[in-house]
């Protein structure tokens, strides 16, 4: 996990009860742009804590786990009325997890969990559901936890988008865009994106490996029905504002296309010398 944040970072000890209101911990900001992050592990770890607020701009996410998981740790949870917000503007997201997992019990009265996705790309390389709440007596019991605003995303041709437990069917697209309606999820589309050097993933390796990918395995198809964002460039993130990463002998040209190792196929994108 590349942020791990429990709550022993927002509470002051507890043989420190009368410890003035002016000396807590303020709320957690983290803002992160033009990033490129790759792996195996999630993202972000929650246990506890107050007000915690993420916020993603231009950045590529493609790891194995989960992007936001919550999790009720020693006991635990989310203060009542506390906030997590996650917020994501032009962020290209590659995973074999959620983009939010959470236990009921990890939640408390009143608590709740925003996230905000702007012209962002969701592809699911393992057919998870977007959102995975865990242990709710019923969906009406998660679906008041989280609040999504939504504009201008893609979901890949994704066919789970929130899983509430074995006994009850997952929402698909249409169930969560009318849930969401009519301002919560506006523009959104779920066909399937031409990538311009992956495959889909009925064809990649379950084993996917996530740690050597670089900017331009992110690059979309050439082509008329490419994802365009609010503004009408790509959405997702733009890869020539993101950092090459080392070892540069990965920035070959002769780096095969991700799929032709599995049989796919897709338009091969060169990628920058290296220095």
């Amino acid at each position: 996990t590349v942020f791990d944040v429990s709550s022993s970072m927002s509470r002051m000890p507890v043989e420190m009860p009368n410890m003035p209101a002016t000396n807590l911990r303020e709320p957690l900001i983290v803002d992160i742009a033009d990033c490129l992050f790759r792996g195996n592990g999630g993202l972000i770890s929650l246990a506890g804590g107050d007000q915690t607020q993420f916020t993603i701009e231009n950045t590529v996410i493609a790891m194995s786990g989960d992007i936001l998981h919550l999790k009720a740790e020693n006991g635990t949870l989310l203060e009542k009325q506390a906030i997590t917000g996650l917020s994501l503007e032009h962020v290209t997201v590659w995973t074999s997890g959620s983009l939010i997992r959470f236990p009921m019990a990890a939640i408390s009265e009143d608590s709740v969990i925003n996230c905000a996705a702007r012209n962002c790309i969701f592809s699911s390389l393992r057919g998870e559901s977007l959102i995975v709440t865990e242990g709710a007596q019923t969906p009406d019991v998660a679906l008041a936890v989280l609040a999504w605003q939504g504009e201008r995303n893609f979901y890949d041709g994704a066919s789970r988008f929130w899983a509430f437990g074995d006994d009850d069917e997952p929402y698909d697209f249409a169930m969560w865009r009318d849930y969401w309606q009519p301002n919560g999820e506006v523009g959104a589309s779920n066909e399937a994106i031409k990538w311009a050097r992956r495959a889909t993933p009925e064809v990649l390796p379950f084993d996917f490996p996530f740690a050597p990918l670089i900017p331009n395995d992110f690059a979309l198809s050439d082509s008329d029905d490419a994802p365009r964002a609010t503004d009408g460039s790509d959405a997702g993130a733009s890869l020539d504002r993101l950092p090459l990463p080392y070892p540069p002998l990965v920035q070959s040209r002769e780096r095969p296309p991700l799929s032709s190792s599995v049989g796919g196929s897709g338009d091969r994108a060169t990628a920058p010398d290296a220095e």
